[in-house]
């Protein structure tokens, strides 16, 4: 279902209900048009557009079947820049891509892969374009990636680490001076779990 709410929680317009087989839905953003959201899983990744009262319009597919989204940064325009993975089997390699899409999931740049240890793909906003963040697979302590893209998601700058142990739960939000603050969970023992924060500038370098 998509309804729209005012700031009490309160259904303010029609609810529509949109069939949905299998898959989640995820990065409801605000567009040009109204509202979008990705649907992924079983079925290839799919935008789906509404109008401002939660009415459906259309739908454009943007990835092949069994792939699921981890974030997208919707533009102005109403374009916008996604990572997603592909769904794999148990020990198989993921393969993470970040490619710039029009409102509709049509390609507006290359795909761009971020390697098999990325996850949890995270795309903020910054003074001077977007950041993205993630954790790596693997044994503890490997690191936090952070890198600067342009709009299209090409690299603006070094790909840097943060120094982390097991992170998990990695969330990162833009701050109101256009800087980064970044979050995670690391578990450094069975009954021994941290939160960690970090601010960053809008090239991923660590501020203090």
């Amino acid at each position: 279902h998509f309804a729209p709410l005012d700031l009490d929680g309160r259904v303010r317009g029609a609810s529509d209900r949109f069939p949905v087989v299998d898959g989640v839905c995820d990065g409801l953003a605000a567009t040009p048009r109204g509202y979008s959201f990705v649907r992924s899983g079983e079925t290839p990744l799919t935008v789906h557009h509404v109008d401002p009262i939660g009415g459906g319009l259309d739908e454009g597919r943007f990835a092949p079947p069994r792939h699921a989204l981890w974030d997208r940064l919707v533009y102005e325009d109403g374009s916008f820049l996604a990572t997603w993975h592909r769904v794999v089997p148990p020990g198989a390699p993921r393969v993470t891509t970040l490619q710039r899409l029009d409102v509709e999931g049509r390609p507006l740049g290359p795909e761009v892969e971020l390697g098999e240890d990325a996850f949890g793909v995270e795309i903020v906003p910054t003074a001077q374009g977007p950041l993205l963040v993630w954790s790596t697979s693997g044994p503890g302590g490997v690191p936090l990636r952070v890198r600067p893209v342009d709009r299209d998601g090409l690299p603006r700058g070094d790909t840097l680490s943060a120094p982390a142990l097991h992170a998990f739960d990695v969330a990162a939000a833009p701050t109101p001076d256009g800087d980064v603050l970044l979050a995670w969970i690391e578990n450094h023992a069975p009954e021994d779990f941290r939160l960690r924060l970090q601010a960053l500038d809008p090239a991923g370098a660590p501020r203090g």
